[in-house]
């Protein structure tokens, strides 16, 4: 639903706001939970209504009865009109802020660190990339199929479609490929020598595009960092 009137936009702010500061903050630091809809959005409204309580009781003497006191009622609503509506606007604007600063101040003391051990980057990236002591020269590869198929090769690209098995990497020269003896197909070997089919070299200008789905395990190995 959107809101049609000034009146719904505050509310929404006052109601949402603040539980969704304490959401985001509580997803930094505590692994989500698969939950229904409703549960997730009562859980916000709940931290909402909270953070939105004590905020209006700290803006209360501050700016809500000093606005009410100087209102006339016989002026009718005060958000009738624009001239008389800013004020009310800016005092709900203060609290929602207030409200929001509350849920960070509570996150802050309900997970003391300085830094947060969950983070939303995926994996990929920062395996690929964050960790990557030199950025400039990309990892290489040892990718491990579920048949048992070993791709080794540069990195050439990865993708971040929000539906896992969409997902792909692609591998390029060096680039080689190692199948599994028939009778271990889920073997992983790491040494080429306890290997009775020895890697394919394929040709230089070869890519090759793996789909997440198909992944059973990835080696990364980083360039030396040059100087």
């Amino acid at each position: 639903m959107i809101p049609d009137s000034l009146t719904a936009v505050l509310s929404f702010l006052l109601l949402i706001a603040p539980g969704i500061v304490w959401e985001l903050q509580q997803s930094r630091y505590e692994p989500a939970v698969k939950q229904s809809t409703l549960v997730e959005l009562s859980r916000v409204i709940l931290a909402s209504l909270v953070a939105t309580s004590i905020a209006g009781a700290i803006m209360l003497p501050l700016a809500w009865i000093p606005l009410y006191e100087g209102f006339d009622a016989d002026d009718g609503d005060p958000l009738s009109s624009l001239g008389t509506a800013i004020p009310f606007v800016g005092a709900a604007l203060a609290t929602c802020a207030t409200a929001c600063g509350l849920a960070l101040l509570a996150a802050a003391w309900r997970w003391p660190h300085h830094r947060a051990p969950i983070s939303q980057v995926r994996v990929w990236h920062r395996a690929f990339v964050q960790w990557n002591p030199d950025e400039r020269v990309p990892p290489y590869l040892a990718v491990e199929l579920k048949d048992g198929t070993v791709w080794r090769g540069e990195l050439k690209a990865f993708d971040s479609d929000p539906e896992d098995d969409q997902r792909t990497i692609a591998l390029g020269s060096p680039l080689s490929r190692r199948r599994p003896p028939a009778d271990q197909r889920s073997a992983f070997y790491r040494r080429a020598k306890k290997d009775s089919n020895p890697p394919k070299l394929l040709p230089k200008d070869k890519v090759v595009v793996l789909a997440e789905g198909q992944i059973q395990s990835i080696q990364v190995t980083y360039p030396a960092k040059s100087k």
